[in-house]
């Protein structure tokens, strides 16, 4: 029996062998529906360039996914009612069974929380798998990997040392593949033009504390006189309270609530904005981020131990946490100086060709595909 991380002992375990020259490999992409909501930016990317590598891509869904935020085609879909109890060993060996129809010869958790799930096909098929993560503690979760573990793809640099710390695998079988985005060729900023300009802040609404020092902060920069609009992209159960604390801060004739985009749609809207608010650190990677710069707009977050592409006043403008007086200042001195703001987009878009070109991704994925199937 091979030990865990041998990538060699897994590929013997393959059902079919290695595929024949010039033919398409199938792959199964596994998470939950959340997932495909949030990274669909950069799995769209992939799954187009992964076809050009011969490697086709099936995603494995939960039935009420809906379609608009699924990856473009090329891409089969595979709907299925999660194999939760009465019933789930029933289920899983149902959902064993249409991929074994359907060719799949590796599976891949697209996260920590698909990696049970994964395991138990992948147990039933007889075929490697691997996994992803995107976030700092996902080590923990995703735990000590069996045999048919191939390999794990981290989205940077300490969710790497996590995963080789915590010896979930071999550590030459965890790779670092950073998430691809498409971006623009120079920032197209237009702070301290002719015009109104459109601060967009996007959260998931859960944490109260972190959006209402974001709202607060738009009520110091109104009291200040900077015309500017507001948006605030979201849906969660902190949405009333946020609200009703917007009226209170009289702000709502300059802010306007909108509810949860998948990230494509988010990527469009960020083409209009002027500044990008992260309200909360998540501890790993979050597409919003970098989806924004890839869009040319100066970045304001927090710090973030997850992200190694922030780097305060090179990629982004970092401030503290929950605090408005921090944020209302820095969100001020970057609309009052257009230019500053400007060479902070073009810095993080610098940042972003030299390690998140959906390329690079493409390329680093179907590596690690062929070598677990070779």
């Amino acid at each position: 029996m091979s030990k865990p991380g041998d990538i060699s002992g897994s590929v013997n375990q393959a059902r079919d062998g290695p595929p024949s020259h010039g033919e398409p490999v199938r792959v199964g992409w596994i998470a939950s529906d959340q997932t495909w909501n949030r990274l669909s930016g950069t799995l769209g990317p992939l799954a187009v360039g992964l076809a050009d590598e011969l490697l086709e891509v099936a995603a494995m869904c939960p039935e009420d996914v809906q379609e608009k935020i699924l990856p473009s085609p090329p891409m089969a879909v595979i709907r299925y009612r999660p194999p939760g109890w009465p019933g789930k060993q029933k289920k899983t060996h149902a959902l064993a069974e249409r991929l074994r129809e359907g060719k799949v010869r590796l599976l891949h958790a697209l996260d920590a929380p698909a990696v049970h799930l994964t395991r138990r096909l992948a147990r039933l098929l007889g075929c490697p798998y691997v996994v992803s993560a995107y976030r700092l503690g996902d080590g923990q979760r995703i735990g000590h990997l069996d045999d048919l573990a191939a390999a794990a793809l981290a989205a940077g640099e300490e969710i790497h040392k996590e995963l080789v710390g915590r010896r979930c695998l071999e550590a030459d079988a965890v790779h670092i593949v950073r998430p691809g985005v498409h971006q623009v060729s120079s920032a197209a900023c237009s702070v301290g033009r002719d015009r109104r300009p459109a601060v967009v802040a996007d959260d998931v609404l859960s944490d109260f504390a972190s959006t209402e020092a974001v709202l607060t902060a738009f009520a110091q920069l109104k009291q200040r006189g900077l015309d500017c609009v507001f948006f605030l992209i979201g849906a969660g159960p902190a949405e009333r309270r946020l609200r009703k604390r917007a009226e209170t801060l009289e702000i709502t004739d300059v802010l306007t609530f909108v509810d949860r985009l998948t990230s494509r749609q988010l990527s469009g809207i960020l083409k209009a904005a002027d500044v990008y608010i992260c309200p909360r650190a998540i501890r790993g990677v979050n597409l919003s981020i970098l989806l924004a710069m890839a869009a040319g707009v100066p970045v304001l977050a927090p710090a973030d131990d997850g992200a190694d592409f922030l780097t305060d006043g090179r990629t982004a403008r970092i401030f503290r946490a929950r605090d408005a007086e921090d944020l209302s200042a820095k969100l001020a001195a970057m609309l009052e100086d257009g230019s500053s703001a400007t060479d902070l987009a073009n810095g993080a878009l610098a940042h972003l060709c030299r390690h998140h070109r959906p390329a690079r991704m493409v390329a680093a994925v179907a590596e690690v595909y062929r070598s677990v199937l070779r």
